[in-house]
């Protein structure tokens, strides 16, 4: 677990860059080797700074360490054992170093290494490198390799393992230097020997790099007069910062231990150049030119030090804190398992863009005054851009309806206003962000920085905070799970022998547009032999939350008797035990009783009140990963939304106008082109392989409730029927007033309802099972004279039915149904009237209502729902307008 957040965190974030940069210079010149050579010059030139001062560190210690072991030798003929290991740590200490220090040596390879785990990735997952030809190299997937004297060489790895060995003694004069360089070339020969020719290749060309920048260095140094070893080792220790002398007693002492050693040595003839008097002199000397160097510095370190608070804070906002809180409003959406990843892959991102951006302008952090001014313009810039942020992150969000797996309700539409906004609110923070600059009220504003950063901080760790607690209580819930081992496609199961039910939502199916698709599609009517279709049908809401309990629980569970009944243990448990009911009664009454079910409940609440966990699922991984596998080729789907996460970040802290290239119809703006979202694909998969692999396996009367939401935001379809994210809009979608893509899935969706009917009649199980397909609420408000989306489609196939569809013009509900399939047992379900099909009235009166707040649970009453407007329906015709009255006496009764 915790290697796997590191990568996450560390690798994940680099891989995503490294690989757009990969395909980036493909564009350019269409050769994977080519382009892998080039992405390594790349790095190695972006990173070439670090490089510099690493090795500049390096060899400052490399030269301290020479002048200390001269010292340290020249005593260990006076001294021993205890006495000469104190007076080695004094001096060590005194100057401020330690043998781990030595490792210094190996900061480049060290900074190399993540990205070279990056690239391991990218290259692993890289099916493109299949078969793909460089040079003398067949497969740049496989490792390389020519027949020599009858054997099998890799030449890359012995190519790598030489550039490295050059370099280590070109580079270094030390033996212990060449011995660690060498290991290490030896270990990575051993590691890389067999890996594939692509990943040696860039690694290869990282050493090749690493030999060039040394003998570029030992060139450009050439010209300069060498110095005596004395004074290069003098100027080393001297550069080195030491410990002030005057700040404690312990450095006066370690002094006085210094000079006695020297004393000590002198009588047996050694040298010593060391004295009291020349540390203190030492000591004062770096500290003025320390002072000195802060003193000139400062304005300009003021500058940088804000731009980089800038820098974290604005990083910070977009990777994580706006994402985070987007994120756990609807973890139910998500896989378990993905869910840590997402949050450290968030916050790997952040370190990530903080470290690549400060580092970038680190390049202009000089005291000339072409770079100071370059710094000043940056530093205005980021203000201002850190003050627009906030103003539309905190105060000008934007009005887009709800969201829901990444899918705004409202379209993102700009007018003059949001122009005028936009224009206003730029220089309105470019003037302040330059007022406060040239007032110099730099610290103030870092000030101000470090108090932004620590409430987005604040509001970050409660929403971690939350994802934790759930996560944990999801982990838990799984546990109930008492065969884990059951066959989870047990839902695809009908009995042949026995009598079956089939229980359809198409979440946010609209009645009117359904109806249309019939009208249209003539065919259709053909696959629902023995159906009847209910044109009069009403849901109670017109949101999941308040509905879909009804459908599987009856009229009990509506969200308005739900608040008559003044519950005390919160509205999930009682959602919760609305679907137990259902669940369980059929399981006690022998039926093989199999679910995928959906928000408003979760496994949290139901598992722990269910007689069965094992084919109750949330969970529909097994039937997508079989329609992914027969019928997509293995298409990989975007199962992290880091990318839609990171691009809502980016969108909360824009400005309007610039919103609308950010989110386009369900589309953001880092979202991969041709990726599956998670979310569109479980709707898909599952109408597919009901469709396609359902079997007559089950030995005993079935019950079957399914949730698909193919129907409901993210749209993933296009007119064809395919996965295509990119192409799902349609005129229809503003002709019915529904959201774009909306009117595509519902046409698809429909099209497989069918053939799952049609498999059913293969299969010979069509007759012995009775079927509701249905919605919990519909998806458009422009034609019912209420103005919402209330009607919704229903069609009813009784057992044994058959014949041509009929319309049926009488008025029923969604919450009727467990009342019809309820008939089938004995006792009948708890709470449930059982009704026949002739008892459904003509002429009803129903209320219905509009539910307040937002979509999810915590957006209502702990116990209660919220209603904004009630409505009564009293007629025979939905679309009758005097049939309808809204009804705002008892709105909070």
């Amino acid at each position: 677990m915790i290697t796997e957040l590191l990568y996450y965190i560390f690798i994940f974030p680099l891989e995503q860059v490294l690989e757009v940069v990969l395909h980036n210079i493909l564009k350019i010149i269409p050769s994977y080797g080519t382009s892998i050579i080039l992405l390594s010059l790349v790095v190695n030139l972006f990173l070439l700074k670090i490089f510099l001062y690493t090795d500049k560190k390096a060899q400052q210690e490399a030269d301290l360490k020479e002048k200390l072991d001269k010292r340290v030798k020249s005593w260990k003929s006076v001294y021993k054992r205890a006495k000469l290991y104190a007076f080695t740590q004094t001096l060590y200490r005194q100057h401020n170093y330690h043998p781990i220090y030595a490792l210094r040596s190996l900061g480049g390879l060290a900074l190399q290494i993540p990205f070279f785990f990056a690239m391991y990735e990218i290259i692993n997952k890289a099916e493109y490198l299949q078969s793909v030809r460089f040079l003398w190299i067949d497969d740049l997937s496989k490792p390389d390799s020519i027949m020599l004297f009858g054997l099998s060489i890799h030449i890359l790895p012995l190519l790598m393992t030489a550039f490295t060995l050059i370099n280590v003694f070109y580079s270094s004069k030390e033996l212990g230097a060449r011995v660690q360089g060498s290991l290490i070339a030896l270990l990575f020969l051993v590691l890389l020997y067999n890996m594939p020719s692509a990943l040696v290749l860039y690694w290869t060309c990282n050493m090749a790099f690493a030999l060039f920048k040394e003998i570029f260095k030992h060139k450009k140094h050439s010209s300069l007069s060498n110095h005596s070893q004395d004074c290069v080792s003098l100027e080393a220790v001297i550069t080195t910062k030491v410990t002030p002398a005057p700040k404690s007693t312990q450095n006066s002492q370690s002094n006085t231990a210094i000079t006695r050693m020297c004393e000590s040595a002198d009588r047996v003839g050694v040298e010593c150049q060391v004295s009291n008097v020349s540390n203190l002199n030492q000591d004062t000397r770096i500290a003025d030119s320390t002072t000195d160097s802060k003193i000139t510095q400062t304005p300009n370190q003021n500058l940088y030090k804000l731009i980089q608070y800038i820098i974290i804070s604005l990083s910070f906002m977009i990777c994580v804190s706006s994402p985070y809180a987007l994120y756990v409003t609807d973890l139910n959406a998500f896989a378990l398992e993905t869910i840590p990843p997402t949050l450290a892959a968030l916050f790997g991102f952040f370190i990530l863009t903080s470290f690549m951006l400060i580092y970038i302008i680190s390049f202009v952090n000089h005291n000339s005054r072409i770079f100071i001014f370059i710094l000043w313009l940056i530093a205005w810039i980021f203000l201002a851009l850190m003050l627009l942020g906030v103003s539309y992150g905190f105060v000008l969000r934007g009005d887009y309806g709800v969201m829901s797996h990444f899918f705004f309700e409202k379209s993102i539409g700009i007018d003059s206003k949001h122009e005028i906004i936009d224009g206003i609110m730029i220089a309105s923070c470019f003037v302040v962000a330059l007022l406060l600059l040239i007032f110099k009220v730099t610290k103030y504003i870092i000030q101000a920085c470090k108090i932004f950063l620590a409430i987005v901080i604040v509001n970050a760790t409660f929403s971690l905070a939350m994802a934790v607690n759930y996560t944990a209580e999801r982990d838990k819930a799984q546990n109930l799970v008492t065969d884990k081992a059951t066959k989870k496609t047990q839902i695809l199961d009908f009995a042949k022998e026995h009598n079956n039910i089939l229980v359809l939502i198409l979440d946010r199916s609209d009645g009117y547009v359904v109806h249309d698709l019939f009208k249209e599609n003539e065919n259709l009517k053909t696959s629902f032999k023995g159906f009847i279709d209910f044109t009069n049908a009403l849901s109670t809401s017109g949101l999941t939350l308040p509905t879909l309990t009804s459908i599987i629980a009856g009229k009990y569970y509506t969200a308005l008797n739900i608040n008559a009944r003044n519950i005390n243990d919160g509205l999930a448990n009682e959602i919760a035990r609305g679907y137990a009911s259902t669940l369980n009664t059929f399981e006690n009454a022998g039926y093989a009783v199999s679910s995928t079910l959906d928000f408003p409940t979760d496994e949290v609440h139901l598992y722990p009140l269910l007689k069965n966990t094992n084919t109750n699922v949330f969970d529909t991984t097994d039937l997508q990963n079989i329609y992914v596998e027969k019928y997509l080729g293995g298409v990989k789907t975007d199962e992290m939304p880091v990318r839609q996460l990171i691009s809502y970040g980016l969108f909360r802290s824009a400005t309007y106008v610039i919103r609308k290239g950010i989110y386009r119809r369900g589309v953001w703006l880092f979202s991969k082109q041709g990726v599956v979202s998670m979310s569109s694909l479980r709707g898909v998969a599952e109408l597919n392989v009901l469709a396609k692999e359902t079997t007559i396996e089950a030995t005993k009367p079935t019950f079957k409730f399914i949730h698909n939401s193919i129907t409901h935001n993210p749209y993933g379809l296009d007119s064809a029927c395919m996965i295509n994210p990119r192409e799902i809009a349609s005129p229809q979608d503003n002709v019915y007033g529904v959201s774009e893509g909306h009117y595509n899935s519902e046409k698809c969706a429909w099209q497989w309802v069918a053939q799952i009917l049609e498999r059913l009649q293969e299969l010979g199980v069509y007759d012995n099972t009775e079927i509701f397909i249905t919605a919990d609420h519909g998806a458009q408000s422009k034609f019912l004279p209420a103005q919402t989306n209330f009607h919704i489609p229903l069609f009813y196939k009784p057992l044994h039915s058959k014949g041509e569809m009929k319309q049926d013009s009488r008025i029923i509900t969604n919450y009727d149904i467990p009342a019809l399939f309820c008939k089938n047992l004995k006792e009948g379900c708890p709470n449930i009237d059982s009704i026949t099909l002739d008892s459904i009235p003509h002429k009803r009166r129903l209320q219905l209502m509009i539910m307040g707040g937002g979509w999810n649970l915590e957006s209502q009453n702990k116990n209660s729902f919220k209603a904004s407007k009630l409505y009564i329906f009293d007629g025979s015709d939905i679309y009758d307008e005097k049939a309808w009255q809204v009804q705002e006496a008892e709105l909070n009764k």
